[in-house]
């Protein structure tokens, strides 16, 4: 009966009429140029993995292993791809065998009060059942597909926020050292303003100046503290932050010392511009969406097939007689005749779901480019603006130590010093913000590129 019922239903499957056939979308849309606009001509060294390394900061190599020990974005990342793979395992389960077995055990009592009664009797009966979906349409399989997909897609998440992570540890630290020089330019401005008060209140009670140049000079103290204070709050909720990256108490936390001006900037390969779609990681995880998506089309179309389960079974009714056996193979086909249009719903929500990741995707792939552009263009104009602040920060240095002596032998006026000072204080302020971002537009070029790849 069972060699002519399979033949049966397996007729009765191939016998359903298909579906529309439908047609990926071509990505390769997206015009990639050949080239970076703003690429310089640079000879580098193969990229390391571990690419904040190539800044030759020892404090800043410790405080991203910490990070990326210790972060809790990161282990919650981590938990995401341990649910994909466990996704993984459920989808891929129905490609195989399902086997059940079952032992039952029954005890009927003789004793009683009527006109006949039984003998005591126990029985002990076993069995094993298999079960199996012939995936003749691939519903099974492109529900496989669409995990594995997902699967990958959430690993190339994970390495995308380890990128930002260590993007962000890297930057913070730079930031951090850059506030701690801004403090010292700023103490050292207030010591000048109070070192000039001191010789403008010893003129002001020999009468050699006015009350005028008294009070010019006493603002000049109280704005250059005034503008110290700001400087110390930004570094202290940077440190904060800092902490935070580090999976730690901003209350227990110290950053390192450091010395902005002996951190280097590496050189930097771009490679191609095509070379992005195998670099970052927040484009492989869009590209494995798309796969996913389309796996998931695939599953939809098959749904409006027929599902035909294959089952067979082996019963001992009596374990103490190997003679009372029972088996049975069984064959079934399930067609959907009548679903109210769920079918049709289901395959039209998830092709719309394929079209909105692949314009995602197209999307993704232009802000990259752009992000590469300008990150090259910040890098190219913080170098040249940092070579041009410290000229002018020494320049500044000169003229204000003759601003000085001039004022002490009486050549010069109190405003000339104050302007001289001030010129100074911007210049080194100015320098020490362009020696931080142009470490900072390093950072930025690293994670638009993917990182060390």
């Amino acid at each position: 009966m069972f060699s002519k019922a399979v033949p049966l239903v397996l007729a009765a499957a191939f016998s359903v009429s298909a579906c529309t056939t439908f047609q990926p979308v071509d990505t390769d849309e997206v015009n990639i140029p050949a080239d970076y606009k703003y690429a310089a001509d640079v000879e580098a060294a193969k990229p390391d993995p571990a690419w904040w390394t190539g800044f030759g900061e020892p404090s800043l190599n410790g405080l991203v292993s910490e990070a990326m020990d210790s972060n809790e974005s990161i282990e919650a990342s981590l938990q995401r791809v341990e649910q994909a793979r466990g996704a993984l395992q459920i989808a891929r389960a129905p490609l195989l065998p399902s086997i059940n077995g079952s032992v039952n055990a029954s005890l009927r009592d003789g004793s009683g009060s009527g006109v006949s009664s039984f003998q005591p009797s126990e029985s002990v009966s076993a069995g094993v059942s298999a079960s199996y979906e012939l995936d003749l349409f691939g519903r099974n399989r492109a529900q496989a597909r669409s995990a594995e997909s997902q699967l990958a897609a959430t690993i190339f998440n994970q390495q995308a926020l380890a990128l930002t992570v260590q993007s962000d540890v890297a930057a913070s630290y730079f930031t951090l050292l850059a506030l701690r020089d801004r403090i010292e330019v700023a103490q050292a401005n207030i010591d000048a303003t109070e070192r000039i008060l001191e010789l403008v209140e010893t003129q002001y009670d020999a009468g050699a100046v006015s009350g005028f140049d008294l009070a010019r000079q006493r603002s000049a103290v109280a704005s250059a503290r005034a503008r110290l204070r700001p400087l110390v709050q930004s570094a202290r909720q940077t440190e904060h932050a800092l902490a935070v990256l580090l999976g730690e108490t901003p209350e227990a936390f110290a950053a390192p010392q450091g010395d902005l001006t002996a951190i280097t900037t590496p050189a930097i390969e771009t490679g191609l511009p095509s070379d992005l779609l195998l670099r970052r990681p927040d484009l492989l995880a869009a590209e494995a969406q798309l796969a996913a998506a389309e796996a998931n089309i695939d599953a939809a179309r098959a749904a409006f097939f027929p599902t035909i389960d294959l089952g067979a079974s082996l019963t001992a009714q009596d374990l103490t007689n190997s003679s009372d056996l029972v088996s049975q193979l069984t064959a079934g086909l399930l067609q959907p005749i009548f679903a109210a249009g769920r079918l049709e719903g289901g395959l039209q929500q998830v092709r719309a779901q394929y079209l909105e990741l692949a314009a995602n995707y197209r999307q993704t792939i232009l802000n990259s480019l752009r992000d590469v552009e300008d990150s090259l263009v910040s890098l190219e104009a913080a170098e040249r603006q940092e070579e041009d602040l410290r000229q002018a920060a020494e320049e500044a240095g000169r003229a204000f130590e003759i601003a000085e002596v001039r004022y002490q032998a009486g050549a010069d006026d109190l405003i000339s010093v104050l302007d001289a000072q001030q010129n100074l204080l911007t210049a080194q302020d100015s320098l020490v913000q362009a020696r931080q971002q142009r470490l900072t537009a390093s950072v930025s070029l690293y994670r638009a590129l993917g990182g060390g790849w």
